[in-house]
C-alpha cells in the first residue's frame, strides 16, 4: 500500500449529548495466562457430575487452535452489583435491520504476551475506520508509543501494558494522537525496545515528554482538512442492563446517535466499529460453521461468567442465524475482530448473543468512524 504522509487522524470529541456517566467498571486485579486459565478450568471440571473426556479433548483442540498460549487476560473483580442478571434473552429492535456487517480489511493485529487488548481492540477499530473509504492507506501505527504515551499520560509505570478499558484509553488517543510505525522504530519512543514484538521484556515505566509525543504525532490541530480520513470517537454510556447494552452495540452499528454541535442537536447517521468488553468463558468456545466458513464462537453454556476479561471491537451482528449448541439453540450472533494474530478465521472470532448477555461487563463502549462517512440530519 502506499503511504500518504499527508495523513490526519482527526479525533472528533467524545462528549455526546449527556456524555457522563458513573464509571462501574470492575478494577482490574491482575492477569493470568490462557494456558493457566485452561489448566483450572480442566481442573475445576473434572470436579462436575457431568465431566467427560471427550468434552476435555474437544476443549483442549479447540484452545489449541484459537487462542494463543500466552495471551494474557485481565483477572477482574466479580461485577453483580447493579447488574440485572437472569435468564435473559436477546431483544429484538424494530429500529435496526436484522444484519448490519461491515467491512474490515488491512493486517490483523497481535497483542502477544501482554495485557493490552483495549490499546489494540482501539487501534484495530481505527484502522478499520479509515480504511473504508481510503484503501490505499498505510496504516500501520506503533503499538509501544502508543502504550508509553497512555502509561506517561495515566501517571503509572506498567499501568495499561497490566490492562485497562478502552474508556480510559480512548481520550488519550483522541488527545495526543498515534505514531507511525516507522518513526516508533527508530527508538524515538521506548529506545529499549523500540518495536512492540521485540524480545525481552519491554521497559513500560519509561516515559516520554506528551508535548513531543503529540508534536510528532497524527492528530487532531495538525492540519485539520476533512478531505483526509478522521476517526471520530464516541463513548456509551455503562449499562445496568446487558440487553441495552446489546441494543446499543447494534444501534453503534449502524446509524451512530445524536451528538451536540454547536450547542444543536444533530443527528449523523454513521456505522460505528465498536469497541466492546466481556468475560471471557473458557469452556464456551466453540468451532462453529456460518455460511459455510468455520469460525471460532463463543456460545453461552451453563457455567456462569468467569473473572477473566477481554476486550475486543465488533463490526457486524445477524439477527437470523441460529447455531444449534450443546447448551440449546441460540439465535443472533455478533461479528467480532481479535488481536490476536493468525488465529481465528482472519481474525474473525463469533459470538452469540446469549454468550454476551450472559458475560456482560458493565463498562463503557467506545465506537469508532471516518467522518467522510458521515450523514448529517
Amino acid at each position: 500500500m502506499k503511504t500518504n504522509n499527508l495523513l490526519i487522524l482527526l479525533f472528533g470529541t467524545l462528549s455526546s449529548i449527556g456524555f457522563s456517566y458513573a464509571d462501574s467498571s470492575p478494577k482490574i486485579l491482575g492477569y493470568k495466562t490462557a494456558q493457566e486459565i485452561e489448566s483450572e478450568i480442566i481442573a475445576r471440571n473434572k470436579t462436575m457430575p457431568n465431566y467427560s473426556q471427550q468434552e476435555e479433548k474437544r476443549l483442549l483442540e479447540v484452545w489449541k487452535k484459537y487462542v494463543p498460549s500466552y495471551i494474557k487476560f485481565m483477572q477482574t473483580e466479580s461485577q453483580v452489583k447493579n447488574i440485572q442478571v437472569g435468564n435473559l434473552k436477546p431483544i429484538k429492535d424494530k429500529d435496526f435491520p436484522s444484519r448490519q456487517i461491515l467491512p474490515i480489511s488491512g493486517n490483523v493485529l497481535d497483542q502477544r504476551a501482554y495485557q493490552t487488548c483495549s490499546t489494540f481492540a482501539l487501534m484495530g477499530a481505527i484502522q478499520q475506520s479509515l480504511l473504508m473509504n481510503d484503501q490505499s492507506i498505510d496504516f500501520d501505527t506503533s503499538p509501544s508509543c502508543t502504550l508509553q504515551m497512555e502509561t506517561t499520560a495515566m501517571g503509572g509505570p506498567g499501568d495499561v501494558w497490566n490492562g485497562s478499558w478502552p474508556h480510559e484509553l480512548a481520550p488519550l488517543i483522541q488527545q495526543y494522537g498515534i505514531i507511525d510505525k516507522n518513526t516508533g522504530g527508530t527508538g524515538f519512543c521506548n529506545s529499549i525496545y523500540p518495536t512492540y514484538d521485540s524480545p525481552g521484556v519491554i521497559n513500560s515505566a519509561l516515559s516520554i515528554p506528551l508535548n513531543t509525543y503529540s508534536n510528532t504525532s497524527f492528530h487532531a490541530g495538525t492540519q485539520g482538512n476533512l478531505d483526509y480520513p478522521a476517526a471520530y470517537f464516541s463513548i456509551s454510556g455503562s449499562f445496568n442492563n446487558p440487553q441495552q447494552a446489546l441494543n446499543n452495540i447494534k444501534e453503534y452499528l449502524n446509524y451512530g446517535g445524536v451528538y451536540s454541535s454547536s450547542g444543536q442537536r444533530v443527528t449523523y447517521i454513521m456505522p460505528y466499529w465498536t469497541v466492546l468488553s466481556f468475560h471471557v468463558n473458557m469452556n464456551g468456545l466453540y468451532s462453529e460453521v456460518v455460511d459455510g466458513t468455520t469460525y471460532p464462537t463463543f456460545i453461552k453454556t451453563n457455567d456462569g461468567p468467569q473473572n477473566a476479561g477481554h476486550s475486543i471491537y465488533a463490526f457486524g451482528y445477524d439477527d437470523n442465524i441460529c447455531l444449534n449448541t450443546p447448551f440449546g439453540q441460540q439465535c443472533g450472533i455478533l461479528y467480532l475482530r481479535n488481536s490476536w494474530g493468525d488465529t481465528g478465521t482472519n481474525g474473525v472470532y463469533l459470538m452469540t448473543y446469549d454468550y454476551y448477555l450472559q458475560n456482560y461487563y458493565q463498562t463503557p463502549m467506545i465506537g469508532i468512524t471516518d467522518l467522510s462517512t458521515v450523514q448529517v440530519n
